[in-house]
């Protein structure tokens, strides 16, 4: 049973690796209202679409262009009768310098979407 588990966990990790290399794309294409399109229901009701708009365009105003990610630093998933949480960690260079963030991916039926992002650099404003 454990080995099911594990193949599971290690397939929606890769699910949410690509999920954020999508996230990225559109990030630095300035696509933010499709990011929050696609993200959780419950992402959607913790942000409206205008300031979440404002929130990655000022990461990118900041940043600059930023390299894609490769592997992230750690990630983690857990799963249950709910469904799959994948959380990844990245440290990503860009033009104004390395940002740190941090996803998390909600899997439920064969749909991984965004369910929280935090974004973190000295050069963003606390």
């Amino acid at each position: 049973m454990c080995s099911v588990s594990f193949i599971k966990a290690k397939e929606a990790t890769l699910q949410a690796e690509h999920e954020a290399a999508v996230f990225h794309e559109r990030l630095e294409s300035a696509q933010y209202d499709a990011i929050w399109d696609t993200a959780t229901p419950a992402f959607q009701a913790s942000i409206q679409p205008s300031p979440f708009s404002r929130y990655l365009g000022g990461i990118h105003d900041k940043m600059g262009p930023c390299g894609a990610p490769s592997k992230p630093i750690t990630y983690s998933s857990n799963a249950n009768t709910s469904g799959t949480t994948v959380r990844l960690q990245y440290r990503i260079e860009c033009s104004n310098g390395p940002l740190d963030e941090v996803f998390t991916f909600a899997k439920n039926g064969t749909v991984m979407a965004l369910l929280g992002y935090r974004a973190s650099s000295p050069f963003l404003p606390k």
